[in-house]
C-alpha cells in the first residue's frame, strides 16, 4: 500500500498494518489502481461545495485510478431536512445534492465510516480485495511525482490545507505555518499547547483534531 507523504505519522497511518510506502500521489491512499480520499463529514461537505473534491476525483481518474471517497464521522450535521439551520449554514440545498450526484455519476465510489478504526479496516479490506480482483496491480505514477516536484506554490497549498479546517482563516493558517517553519508535518508533531502559542488554544485544538 502507498500512502501520501502528507498522511505519514497520522492516526490512520499508525492503525494500518502491513507494508507501506510514502510517496507523492494524487490521493491519500493508493491500493493498486484504487485511489482513496479520506474525508471527515465536515470536510466532505465543504469540499463538495467549494469544488475541491471534484478536482481530487478528477486527478485520480486522469491518472487511471478508480476513485474511492471514505467519509468518516457522524452524519448528524446534515439534520433531518433541507430547512434545518445547520444545513442552511453549510449551504446544503438542491445545488449540493446536484453536486453530490454528479460526483457519483462521474465515477467516484463513496463509502461511509463511523470512526478512524473502521476507516483503517476499510482501507485494508480494499487493499486485499484489489489483490484478488486485479485492481491491486500497481500503476506507474512517476510522471505525477515529477510534475508535483516541479509544481510551484507549495506554501499556497499548505495554506489551503489549513483554511479548509472549519474556523481557520488565512491569517491563522499563516501564523501556524510560520510557527512550524512552513511544515504541515511539524504541526502534526507539535503539541496542542505549543501550537496555541501561535494561533490560540481554540484554533490549535481545531487544527490538531483535523490533522490527526
Amino acid at each position: 500500500m502507498i500512502l501520501s507523504i502528507n498522511e505519514k505519522g497520522r492516526r490512520i497511518d499508525r492503525m494500518i498494518r502491513g507494508k507501506k510506502e510514502y510517496r507523492e500521489i494524487p490521493c491519500d491512499y493508493l491500493c493498486g489502481r484504487i485511489g482513496i480520499e479520506r474525508k471527515t463529514v465536515d470536510d466532505f461537505v465543504r469540499s463538495i461545495i467549494d469544488g475541491r473534491l471534484d478536482r481530487q476525483v478528477a486527478e485520480c481518474i486522469n491518472n487511471n485510478l478508480l476513485p474511492v471517497v471514505i467519509v468518516e464521522g457522524r452524519w448528524n450535521i446534515l439534520g433531518n431536512d433541507l430547512s434545518t439551520p445547520t444545513r442552511r449554514h453549510y449551504g446544503l440545498g438542491k445545488s449540493f445534492i446536484t453536486k453530490l450526484a454528479k460526483l457519483v455519476l462521474g465515477g467516484a465510489q463513496v463509502i461511509w465510516s463511523p470512526r478512524p478504526e473502521e476507516t483503517a479496516t476499510i482501507i485494508s479490506a480494499i487493499e486485499r480485495l484489489g489483490e484478488r480482483t486485479g485492481w491491486g496491480e500497481e500503476i506507474d505514477l512517476s510522471h505525477y511525482t515529477e510534475t508535483r516536484r516541479k509544481r510551484p506554490g507549495s506554501r499556497a497549498t499548505k495554506i489551503r490545507i489549513l483554511t479548509s479546517i472549519r474556523g481557520i482563516g488565512e491569517h491563522r493558517a499563516r501564523k501556524a505555518l510560520e510557527h512550524a517553519n512552513w511544515s504541515i508535518r511539524r504541526i502534526q508533531e507539535m503539541t496542542e499547547r505549543e501550537l496555541a502559542k501561535a494561533v490560540g488554544p481554540e484554533s490549535a485544538k481545531r487544527i490538531k483534531e483535523a490533522l490527526r
